[in-house]
């Protein structure tokens, strides 16, 4: 069994080799124009997402191309094939989700200022209702809920890449060095890659939490951890590193499962696990198994949500293939008009599907044109 360490410091701790450690940023202020986000330094450290225009040109992923290299080596011309995969044509849903992800993220620290002195505050208007002999409310009425959406979509849609781009323009660790050295956790990102229950997905969201930081939080666990040992360590690093926004990619692969903690109740409570936002990508299915009560349906909703088609649409497919097809390494150049029908009727329009076999297609000629040219 694993030992615990009583006197654990999660960041001064054991190093572990956990994976690529994830640069740190050292906190810069921006006082924001924004009511709700004025002196709360977990958001005014932040990009002012909404006070500047939105990046959504930049969106976009166009590596770089130059014709010439059609003539390079086939060897050079092979390796190039691969910046196939980079690219990204933004489309109208890829801006929905980097509003609702940055709306959610921002709106999800406004109750949580370490700096508001909420007791100074509560005794201050204590006094002044006993003083004037009127009723005021305690407080200002906050959310029944932390913010909870998902982005559900067929498979080689692109979901995960359009999320993994938006998050990019966001830091994911700061350091607050004028206060206290808080290290806070902007947002978490755990790939549910294989099948798993919802205490495994908890052991996940530690280990990547650890990853990131460079942390060793899964040592406060033992060699096999129930449900409530997970819970309290993911929610200590929730509190500790005020984490912005929480996102479960392929979720399908625990909402399949049904073993071990209800999902009823996990996938009821889970949202208001901490208070932190939580984002769910994954494919429609992923709908279905989630419990069916009206709220958890509503609050998806209502905190926003985008649910795709198994394939892009006309006008999609049109952008997204005029700008894939500008990426040849073949000596032959193959014109739009030659191989729309051919990539349409065979891809169905499915943008992880069409780029994979554009490249391959094209792989295969340079091949045929190495072999040629070497026994020519």
């Amino acid at each position: 069994m694993r030992r615990r360490n009583s006197s654990f410091n999660p960041i001064q701790g054991t190093k572990r080799k956990l994976g690529r450690k994830t640069i740190t940023v050292r906190a810069v202020y921006t006082p924001s124009s924004v009511a709700e986000y004025k002196g709360n330094i977990l958001i005014e450290c932040l990009p002012p997402f909404f006070e500047t225009e939105p990046p959504i040109e930049r969106l976009a992923v166009r590596p770089p191309y130059d014709a010439s290299e059609r003539h390079a080596s086939f060897l050079h011309r092979f390796a190039a094939l691969d910046r196939i995969k980079l690219m990204l044509e933004t489309m109208t849903w890829h801006i929905s989700v980097m509003y609702q992800i940055m709306r959610n993220l921002y709106s999800g620290y406004v109750p949580r200022n370490p700096l508001a002195d909420k007791q100074a505050e509560s005794q201050a208007l204590y006094e002044r209702i006993m003083a004037s002999k009127k009723m005021e409310a305690h407080g200002e009425v906050e959310a029944a809920h932390a913010p909870m959406f998902g982005l559900l979509g067929g498979s080689a849609m692109g979901k995960s890449t359009v999320v993994n781009r938006i998050l990019s323009f966001l830091p994911q660790i700061i350091l607050h060095d004028q206060h206290n050295n808080l290290l806070q956790l902007v947002w978490l990102k755990v790939d549910c890659t294989t099948k798993g229950s919802i205490n495994t997905l908890l052991l996940w969201i530690v280990q990547e939490a650890d990853r990131v930081l460079d942390s060793d939080y899964e040592a406060r666990l033992s060699s096999r951890p129930t449900y409530g040992e997970l819970a309290a360590v993911v929610l200590t690093i929730f509190h500790t590193h005020k984490l912005g926004l929480l996102v479960l990619d392929e979720i399908q692969n625990v909402v399949l499962t049904g073993t071990g903690v209800s999902k009823e109740n996990f996938f009821t409570g889970f949202p208001n696990f901490g208070g932190v936002p939580i984002m769910y990508v994954g494919l429609h299915e992923t709908l279905h198994h989630i419990p069916a009560e009206m709220h958890t349906t509503r609050r998806m909703v209502d905190d926003g949500g985008t649910i795709l088609g198994v394939q892009m649409t006309e006008d999609e497919w049109d952008d997204y293939l005029g700008t894939l097809v500008e990426y040849q390494w073949t000596k032959e150049v193959a014109a739009l008009e030659e191989v729309k029908e051919t990539l349409t009727n065979i891809t169905q329009r499915i943008p992880g599907i069409s780029s994979r076999l554009w490249q391959i297609c094209q792989a295969r000629v340079i091949e045929a044109e190495a072999i040629y040219e070497y026994y020519l």
